[in-house]
């Protein structure tokens, strides 16, 4: 692995662990002195540096122009090794605090917890908000972990286009006013997009057919009780919601590019229908793109709902008359998508 670039100014880290080897630049003379290498790892033969993300950092200069960061586990301070991971950059240690929540092919989610952006500071490196020490916001993090099976450069590149992408997507609806999570973090070098945590339930856990491995879901069934009882919202006034939004989202020029009911949440309390994961979104203004898009939800609603036509027509309706002129030629689209999807299907 190459190195990586640090929060201290002017460094360069290596990987190689349990030290991590520092090779600087333009910094070393603000803490490092020429002494020779030193006999030991005791921590009096060390310098000690403060850093804003994590508190302060052991050197151990070995060379007159390297030394090595030594990890807390090696440190006789036991109030040192109580710290974070030196060595780290603030987002892998927030990952390593945070607690998994679950994981797909493309990436792992964390909840974490955060200050609110008033009390963040932005890094001037990777563009990253870097949250202090006091936690009292939660967060989902969405973390792309390495592909192994890419070479590195190309993986990396890739990890931050479509961090920085997905980014971008949710600005832009925030900015339409379509309802997703607010974005609290940007680490595109380093494979994380921190959301606003959204506590509620997916639209797949509270339709007909969709919750079949949730247990509590399952009971709720079996007791007679409408999953939507908890929420006070009617089943047409949820489709009439989900069209609502997706409309606004395509007025916005905004592909989804995944749209299922595992992927739009409502959210306990205001009872808002929020559209989440949009990994796969991309900025289109082209009919066909829209058409796909809402292809791909009624695709989605008949593999998972039975007997969902009543439902994705309710979708449609309100969708239509939110879009309003715009809907005649996605309509006609939608139609030759649905034909070509036909077709395909009895080809195999």
């Amino acid at each position: 692995m190459g190195p990586e670039q640090s929060h201290l100014t002017g460094l360069r880290i290596a990987d190689e662990s349990p030290r991590q080897t520092i090779i600087w630049k333009k910094a070393r003379q603000s803490f490092l002195s020429d002494n020779g290498r030193p006999s030991n790892l005791d921590p009096k033969n060390t310098t000690c540096f403060p850093n804003s993300d994590f508190g302060k950092c052991l050197v151990w200069k070995f060379s007159a122009n390297s030394c090595i960061i030594l990890s807390p586990p090696l440190l006789k301070d036991k109030s040192m090794a109580s710290t974070s991971s030196v060595g780290k950059t603030a987002t892998q240690t927030l990952l390593d605090s945070s607690q998994l929540v679950s994981q797909g092919a493309e990436a792992k989610c964390y909840k974490a917890y955060l200050r609110d952006q008033s009390s963040t500071t932005v890094g001037s490196m990777q563009h990253v908000v870097y949250p202090q020490a006091s936690a009292v916001e939660p967060v989902l993090l969405k973390y792309r972990f390495n592909k192994h099976y890419r070479h590195p450069s190309l993986d990396a590149s890739l990890t931050r286009q479509r961090i920085a992408g997905e980014a971008r997507a949710l600005m832009r609806c925030l900015r339409s006013g379509v309802n997703v999570p607010g974005i609290r973090m940007v680490d595109s070098a380093g494979g994380v997009l921190g959301i606003e945590w959204i506590d509620g339930k997916i639209v797949r856990a509270l339709l007909p057919g969709g919750a079949e491995e949730e247990e509590s879901i399952e009971k709720d069934t079996q007791e007679g009780v409408d999953p939507l009882v908890e929420f006070e919202v009617t089943r047409d006034t949820l489709m009439s919601m989900i069209g609502i939004e997706i409309a606004k989202m395509h007025l916005a020029d905004i592909i989804h590019g995944d749209l299922t009911t595992s992927n739009i949440m409502l959210r306990r309390g205001s009872n808002d229908l929020v559209l989440i994961d949009f990994g796969l979104a991309f900025h289109s203004i082209l009919i066909e793109d829209k058409a796909v898009d809402l292809y791909v939800l009624e695709r989605a609603f008949a593999s998972t709902h039975p007997d969902s036509e009543p439902l994705f027509a309710s979708v449609l309706a309100s969708y239509g008359d939110r879009m309003g002129r715009h809907w005649i030629q996605i309509k006609r689209r939608l139609d030759d998508v649905r034909l070509r999807g036909r077709k395909r299907s009895m080809v195999g």
